[in-house]
């Protein structure tokens, strides 16, 4: 079968027609880790500055991570927007759906589920 994103025939019965996500470079890592340690920065202050950031998934050009510190730490997530990291979300308690409300192909497998502050109620992505 002809598989549209290899741009090659295949037996899919011995090779699954999926995407290849590669792991991003060390080069493309770090400025990923830069760009979200500025914006947390810009969100919380100074403080932000001494935070460790570590970059557990990305997916195309959606991120996610942590951030800790002395002070204890959280998760985030971000978005490379016009060939630029952006931050999403960062915490430690709920997701908010609103949050991802402009990046509706946000992966799903790395957030599922979020609050719905409207309604009130946690709900599938």
């Amino acid at each position: 079968s002809w598989c549209e994103v290899k741009q090659k025939c295949l037996r899919i019965w011995e090779e699954p027609c999926e995407a290849v996500t590669s792991a991003p470079t060390i080069d493309e890592t770090e400025a990923l880790k830069t760009a979200i340690k500025k914006a947390l920065v810009a969100k919380h202050g100074s403080s932000a500055n001494e935070l460790k950031i570590s970059v557990s998934k990305v997916v195309g050009g959606y991120a996610q991570g942590g951030a800790s510190g002395e002070g204890g730490g959280g998760m985030w997530f971000g978005a490379k927007v016009n060939g630029q990291w952006q931050l999403v979300w960062d915490g430690n308690g709920v997701i908010t759906c609103e949050s991802f409300g402009s990046y509706p192909d946000f992966p799903k497998e790395m957030v599922p589920e979020c609050y719905d502050e409207q309604s009130g109620k946690m709900k599938k992505r």
